[in-house]
């Protein structure tokens, strides 16, 4: 007999009672249980954990190194931990020096902990000065050089050596080239200060593309993460800034250094690839078997398919001393191969050195350092001569004038150079990708050459063909030079400093690309060619940047325990971009492309998108640092800094103790080149519009935060063309 049971809301609430007081006692075996076992073997060893003035520490670090066991001290700094004679016992906790006793047949370990004041004495380098650690209440990061000289090494930039190194930094690159700048993100793609976009990066206070700097010549590199730190630099600090601090001169007689490196480079992963054809044909006519339920007329949209030269590849299979081709009765070239296309392709590995050279020295008067680094890096394909070369000189002299009075001035030179073979599938400059390539076109069964020598229609789809010939590439130099002028004067030592600085960017970058065609043979007496012209291209892109910037830091001495600091400031910049495009088809002898050398009827010569822009603007952060001990019960003095909101000269209001409004506000005036073609006033001139003006006051709330507050306010004027393309990526279409 069937019985039917009905399960009341009673016994719904029943059941999920049960299951709660389940999940409770397994949550308390693992609170309970789980640490005690976590200590291990070995004998019991306890003791009590005090800091210089005999308080108990709450929460230390107890570990045994080398093994997972572990555990903290208790509210009253007391802590068990099992250990063997022969380990050693490790004490850690945040501020204060850790230290590491061995176990030597003791039960009872007492330790006493120092502060560690060095760390909080450690000067940061911040927007527009520095400041000590102590004084940083703002989400705020750093790498020393010593944290940095075991990632540079073989680096081939700053931005691949910061990989992991930074808690909430992530540097992202879309292919392995050795000059791709990396995307910047902090604390994410959806991070804490806003959504998308890079974050910007400051050179000694000069904006600059990480991938152009030497990485040996970085100091120090600190990483802005949250609103409160990056308000000084408005609206371009939305998305985070990253401060690359160079090495300053040292004092002393002429100190030479050197350091070179010679790497191997080799892929992480390698794809497992199908090389017998007689398996790759199987699988792919089964596929397209049952799918279409026919046999196909082509394997993709070149290579011919038929029963019997499928019956005889399978033949030839099976026979290894057949040949892997014939001509059938068609005159035709028929293949039956056994072909690695990524290993025609691809080197198994790839070299590359570098080499660092630096001098410095100087006395108290006027001081120096000078660097020079060279590196190069070969291509990772069997042909084409790929290669990659950068050149950094450095040199920065600082002069004291007088005793309040100093003069700093750096100049960069960087020369990039770079050169790869390129594939094309028809008459573009945009190339193919050579994994693309080897997915669409590159049949196991196809060999590289007929028997006579000449090019099969694969190898020229594939790219291999203008590979080896070299007469299919992209050529890449830029030139950037960087100068930058500081005076720094002390109205009062240390507590009343004014500062200036003027800086000069020019960048020139020239793109050469040629596009060939070449023929195959698919037959003894029967040929073509791909793509089905040829073209050669000239882009140049100039760059040119004045920026100037002053502040005055008033900072009055106020005792130990109370800092002040006031900074006012201005800055101006002026930036200039042009950028132009040639191109024509038609080469007539490949391995010479010149304009003098061409006949093709399609060309093209313009403007690429050439614009300028300025900036002015103006800054005054305040913040005053109230640092109290403030003993609480028998535990240890807690140091508890507080924020003090300043009276505001302008548009900054106290949100209450502890807090402060930032209120901006930004002026635009932007002037452009406009089509208003219905408009029959304005006339034209050499085919553009004159400028047309507009003016735009947008009052912005664009952040609160608790410190610093800031006032920003600024002039944006903006003129040029609208650009039709914008400037294309230096260095697409290198897959490494």
């Amino acid at each position: 007999m069937k019985q039917c049971y009905t399960l009341t809301g009673l016994d719904v609430l029943g059941k999920i009672r049960s299951y709660i007081r389940l999940l409770t006692v397994i949550l308390l075996y693992v609170t309970f249980a789980l640490p005690a076992s976590a200590q291990g073997g070995g004998k019991a060893v306890s003791g009590i954990v005090k800091d210089d003035t005999g308080n108990p520490l709450i929460g230390v670090t107890v570990t045994v190194p080398g093994t997972t066991k572990g555990t903290t001290t208790d509210a009253n700094g007391t802590y068990t931990i099992n250990a063997d004679n022969s380990e050693s016992l490790n004490f850690s906790y945040v501020g204060y020096k850790p230290q590491t006793i061995h176990v030597n047949n003791q039960s009872t370990i007492d330790v006493t902990m120092s502060e560690d004041n060095t760390s909080l004495e450690e000067v940061v380098v911040v927007g527009y000065g520095v400041q000590k650690r102590r004084d940083i209440v703002g989400a705020v990061e750093t790498l020393s050089t010593k944290g940095l000289e075991e990632r540079m090494g073989s680096s081939m930039s700053i931005s691949r050596s910061l990989q992991g190194a930074i808690p909430g930094l992530t540097m992202t690159f879309s292919d392995g080239k050795p000059n791709r700048g990396a995307t910047v993100r902090i604390r994410g793609a959806e991070n804490s200060i806003g959504s998308g976009g890079s974050a910007l990066v400051m050179v000694d206070g000069v904006e600059t593309d990480m991938s152009t700097v030497n990485p040996d010549d970085i100091e120090s590199i600190t990483v802005l993460k949250d609103a409160s730190s990056t308000a000084v630099y408005g609206a371009r600090g939305t998305f985070g800034v990253i401060l690359l601090t160079t090495k300053k001169p040292q004092k002393g007689s002429a100190k030479v250094t050197y350091n070179g490196t010679f790497t191997f480079y080799k892929r992480a992963t390698k794809p497992e690839m199908v090389t017998n054809g007689y398996d790759y044909t199987t699988s792919f006519l089964e596929s397209y078997v049952n799918a279409f339920g026919k046999d196909p007329s082509n394997i993709n949209n070149v290579f011919k398919f038929s029963r019997t030269w499928y019956n005889e590849l399978a033949r030839r299979n099976s026979d290894p001393s057949y040949e892997k081709w014939r001509v059938n009765n068609r005159n035709v070239y028929e293949y039956f191969g056994n072909t690695n296309w990524y290993d025609v392709f691809y080197k198994d590995y790839t070299t590359g050195h570098q080499h660092n050279i630096s001098v410095t020295g100087g006395g108290d008067v006027a001081s120096y350092y000078v660097s020079g680094r060279m590196f190069e890096q070969d291509g990772i394909y069997n042909a084409g001569d790929e290669k990659y070369q950068q050149f950094n000189v450095k040199a920065k002299g600082i002069v004291n004038v007088k005793p309040w009075l100093r003069v700093e001035n750096t100049t960069d030179f960087m020369y990039r150079y770079s050169h790869q073979p390129t594939s094309h599938t028809g008459i573009s400059t945009t190339p193919m990708t050579v994994s693309r390539m080897l997915n669409h076109q590159a049949y196991p069964v196809a060999l590289v050459t007929n028997p006579d020598g000449t090019w099969t229609e694969a190898a020229v789809y594939t790219g291999w063909a203008g590979f080896v010939e070299g007469n299919s590439w992209r050529k890449d130099r830029k030139f950037d030079m960087n100068n930058r002028t500081a005076v720094t004067i002390d109205l009062l030592k240390d507590v009343l400093v004014a500062a200036a600085d003027v800086s000069f960017y020019f960048n020139q970058t020239d793109r050469r690309q040629a596009v060939n065609s070449y023929t195959y043979y698919t037959g003894p007496d029967s040929s073509g060619e791909r793509p089905s012209g040829s073209l050669y291209e000239e882009r140049s892109y100039n760059r040119q940047k004045v920026a100037s910037s002053a502040t005055l830091t008033y900072t009055p001495r106020l005792g130990d325990n109370h800092s002040l600091s006031i900074m006012g400031g201005w800055n101006i910049e002026d930036y200039t971009y042009k950028s132009n495009l040639m191109s024509r088809e038609g080469i007539i002898i490949p391995g010479k492309p010149n304009f003098s050398l061409l006949e093709g009827e399609a060309m093209t010569l313009k403007d690429n998108g050439s614009y300028d822009w300025g900036l002015v603007g103006g800054i005054l952060p305040r913040k005053l640092l109230v640092q109290r001990e403030i003993p609480i019960g028998s535990q240890r003095p807690l140091r508890r800094q507080l924020q003090v909101p300043v009276q505001p000269a302008l548009g900054i209001l106290p949100l209450g103790f502890g807090g402060m409004a930032h209120l901006g506000r930004e002026l635009h005036e932007k002037r452009q080149l406009a089509r208003q073609p219905e408009d029959p006033r304005i006339g034209r001139f050499g085919g553009q519009r004159p400028h047309q003006r507009c003016l735009r006051l947008p009052l912005h709330d664009v952040d609160r935060t608790v410190e610093p507050a800031e006032q920003r306010f600024g002039v944006q004027l903006h003129a040029g063309t609208l650009p039709d393309s914008q400037e294309p990526d230096m260095g697409k279409g290198h897959d490494l």
